[in-house]
């Protein structure tokens, strides 16, 4: 929805980092989630170059990790994306420890 109001979190899990966006637009039908990972396809012809989600996929799945789209609880999408990482990446700094301000 143009103009309204999103939420990003961001979640540190054992072996991984979730990001998740969370809309309170009018969601997406189950039936059509899938198919908006697939270049150029979207819900309304008018919004989008249908690009976005078909970008999010591709650079998720090149660093292991993988997009999902969920209904919202209260209406709108969640759209989470799940990042692996190792302890090469924690030893580089790259994810801070539980305990560590950014």
């Amino acid at each position: 929805m143009p103009g309204g109001q999103i939420e990003v979190r961001l979640h540190r899990l054992d072996k991984a980092v979730e990001l998740a966006v969370l809309d309170q637009g009018p969601g997406i039908p189950a039936v059509q989630r899938d198919e908006l990972i697939r270049p150029f396809i979207r819900v309304d012809l008018s919004a989008s170059s249908g690009l976005g989600l078909a970008i999010v996929d591709r650079i998720a799945r090149l660093h292991g990790g993988h997009p999902t789209l969920l209904e919202r609880k209260g209406g709108g999408l969640t759209a989470t994306t799940h990042l692996p990482f190792t302890q090469q990446d924690e030893d580089i700094g790259l994810i801070l420890a539980d305990d560590q301000d950014p």
